[in-house]
């Protein structure tokens, strides 16, 4: 037991040692800081928040959707263009009801958060 620890112990460091001298980034650490500029910008924070409180219920919490009859809206930003995607939520389309109130800033960060959320 301690042979095989102490060989996870030496490989860990080995990998550790030579992602730093050759600039790679183990699989295991965490993202160097500004490696990767993952932290949501304001507008799709409210996006994001709009998404939940008006659209999660029937295209779920990650957008899948329940094809074919609730589409999924992940990658909508390549299907559609913004104009559709703001005809879309104001005038309804098939299942799906018109959210002709939804005002100017809740409209425009949905759909930043809708085309930009991976």
């Amino acid at each position: 037991m301690l042979k095989t620890l102490g060989t996870i112990a030496a490989v860990a460091a080995l990998t550790g040692t030579l992602a730093y001298w050759t600039g790679q980034q183990p699989v295991y650490a965490a993202p160097r800081a500004g490696a990767d500029d993952s932290t949501p910008d304001a507008q799709s924070v409210a996006g994001a928040k709009v998404y939940h409180t008006k659209c999660s219920v029937c295209h779920g919490e990650n957008r899948q959707g329940h094809p074919p009859k609730i589409p999924s809206l992940v990658g909508i930003g390549s299907r559609l263009t913004n104009q559709q995607i703001t005809a879309t939520i104001h005038n309804g389309k098939g299942g799906m009801p018109a959210f002709a109130k939804l005002d100017d800033p809740d409209l425009s960060a949905l759909i930043h958060y809708l085309t930009t959320t991976k």
